[in-house]
């Protein structure tokens, strides 16, 4: 045993490799309140079948441009009545009538808020109290009265505003050597009840069916034994490359040289699709699954288009990208559509998209929103934005999205509005930034000019939520891929691979917000998160058990808001918030040249 140790690793006392050595998925989750337990709220926060929950909790969002439409028509025919009656004479007006020639009016299939009717929502959404089917008026439907208050979304959480929790680049397990965005890392998670998961994926050169794989970074060499460029890689090696793990070369504070094969080929992204969207667990596949694909560049582009030419039905997947690719919302359309004329022959519609009601997420960075803030001000020095160009910016470039997905145009549209929660403590007023965990006073320049854009896109957020109370929203709870056993913490480069440790003080504050279980404010109703049972019973501790009013966080610090909950729940929910031991290594060995459990 000592023999072989020593010749897979070498000198260990000249070069020591540290080791994954705590199994999330061998291990159990966090502890729930009193009263909850994990089967539960595995259901409630990783659904099965969550694509047609997605489906109908967006197309309510129709509920009232339908209505406006329907109630314009009504009255473009009834002035054509009117004029008509003035030729022809006298006309029967009586009111019951009317309402009955006005009850059988409808928009035409060509109106995607008739897409509501086609797929018969009356027979999914009920009144919650007398159990009968709204029905399409001008005013808001019971259900949404009953179940979105006016006072705040936060306050209630109900099964149509359900938090949906997607594991990061599926549920990986370092310690078992299951690598991230594979095969083997979906089964992973659908074994724990885990049925929503992210997956990042890379377009090849072509065009057509069998392009694309899963991978994150553009270079190989972090889940592969090859350290070649993807885009120097031909697509039929791409299918022979075998994805593997490594260790952590204490050393140099990056990855190990040597790598250890998992059994597993790159994944065919359209092939993955065909099992886990379609079919039946026994015949291999399992169909409750929903992916979310993260596409850089322009890969969204490319997606769009070839999903344009197909005719699928409920793809039970969503789209991402990024809007450091696209300017505006009017760029992303003529990208899409030069891309399917050139390469399809046809013209692009977002209206043949319809069929599949597939969700499109667009990622809002703030580099580019300060890049464009700065090119409207015309100055170089991102210090001399205010607060107001910043709003301004913002808000003019996530409604340019909106004006071709969102509201009564296509697609199904949802934002992510990376907001990290720094701004929770920029004063508009005073123009003093403060740690949104802690309460401190931010010194640093820079800082506090990323905390005031941080405010900016809250307020955008904000904003949207209140003239789309039915839109669905995104965000992130991210985490290291490595963690040393002395506590640093590293995140891997997409464009190398390569770690580099987190910024601290006053400059990581940012990266801890994002960091923290269950959120900030505004909450989001879709997260991607590293730690997806952390996520889950943060999420249940602080909006199901305490119910701890989000809002508080603009003018408290986080902390402060915690403690207000009792002592249980910030024990609790601070314990979650706790070093991540899945993505910790450590350098111990005992007698037998065995790694040790790292400490917490």
């Amino acid at each position: 045993m000592v023999s072989s140790q020593r010749a897979e690793f070498g000198d260990l006392e000249r070069v020591v490799r540290g080791e994954f050595n705590y199994s999330r998925t061998l291990n159990e989750p966090p502890q729930l309140p009193p009263g909850y337990d994990w089967d539960t709220q595995i259901h409630k926060y990783c659904p099965k079948w969550y694509y047609q929950k997605l489906g109908v909790r967006t197309k309510m969002r129709f509920h009232d441009e339908y209505a406006e439409k329907r109630e314009q028509i009504w009255q473009s025919r009834l002035e054509e009545i009117r004029q008509e009656s003035k030729r022809k004479g006298p006309f029967d007006f009586s009111r019951s009538k009317w309402e009955r020639l006005k009850s059988t009016m409808y928009l035409g299939d060509d109106d995607p808020a008739a897409a509501v009717l086609r797929d018969r929502m009356e027979d999914i959404v009920k009144e919650p109290k007398s159990g009968r089917f709204f029905s399409f008026s001008k005013s808001k439907p019971q259900h949404a009265q009953a179940e979105m208050p006016k006072q705040s979304p936060e306050e209630r959480l109900t099964d149509d505003r359900r938090v949906a929790v997607f594991c990061h680049r599926a549920f990986y397990d370092q310690a078992l050597k299951i690598p991230e965005n594979s095969r083997a890392a979906i089964e992973n998670g659908i074994h724990k009840g885990l049925l929503l998961h992210e997956l990042d994926a890379r377009l090849g050169p072509g065009i057509g069916p069998n392009q694309t794989f899963l991978a994150h970074d553009e270079v190989a060499q972090r889940i592969t034994p090859t350290d070649r460029r993807w885009s120097a890689i031909s697509l039929t090696e791409v299918w022979e490359t075998a994805l593997a793990t490594r260790r952590f070369d204490l050393t140099k504070n990056d990855y190990a040289s040597s790598v250890e094969q998992t059994g597993e080929l790159m994944p065919n992204l359209e092939k993955l699709l065909l099992q886990y969207t379609t079919g039946s667990r026994n015949s291999g596949g399992y169909d409750g699954c929903t992916f979310q694909i993260d596409l850089r560049g322009n890969d969204l582009t490319k997606a769009i288009a070839w999903f344009h030419t197909q005719e699928y039905r409920n793809p039970k997947l969503m789209l991402k990208g990024y809007n450091i690719t696209f300017e505006s919302g009017q760029s992303l359309l003529a990208a899409v559509d030069q891309c399917t004329t050139q390469n399809y022959g046809k013209r692009f519609s977002w209206s043949d998209l319809d069929a599949m009601d597939l969700p499109i997420i667009l990622v809002f960075y703030s580099e580019a929103i300060t890049n464009l803030a700065l090119k409207e001000r015309g100055v170089k020095d991102l210090l001399l934005l205010e607060y107001e160009d910043l709003l301004r910016t913002t808000k003019r470039h996530v409604q340019s999205f909106f004006a071709i997905g969102g509201n009564l145009s296509r697609p199904v549209f949802i934002p992510e509005i990376v907001h990290s929660g720094l701004g929770l403590g920029y004063d508009i007023q005073t123009k003093v930034a403060r740690d949104p965990l802690t309460g401190s006073i931010i010194k640093d320049p820079e800082v506090v000019f990323k905390s005031r854009l941080d405010r900016a896109m809250i307020e955008v957020s904000l904003l949207l939520r209140e003239e789309n109370p039915t839109l669905m929203s995104s965000g992130c709870t991210r985490l290291c891929e490595v963690r040393t056993e002395d506590g640093r913490e590293l995140t891997a480069a997409m464009t190398n691979g390569r770690l580099r440790e987190k910024a601290k003080g006053e400059a990581g504050i940012a990266a801890r917000c994002r960091e923290i279980h269950g959120g900030l404010f505004p909450r989001s109703d879709i997260v991607v998160a590293d730690d997806p049972f952390a996520e889950i019973a943060a999420r249940t501790w602080i909006d199901e058990y305490a119910k701890l009013d989000r809002r508080e966080l603009l003018w408290q610090d986080y902390y402060t808001w915690l403690r207000s909950a009792g002592s249980e729940v910030y024990e609790a929910v601070k314990k979650l918030q706790g070093p991540f031991l899945a993505n910790t290594v450590t350098s111990r060995l005992n007698s037998e040249w065995n790694f040790q459990m790292p400490a917490s």
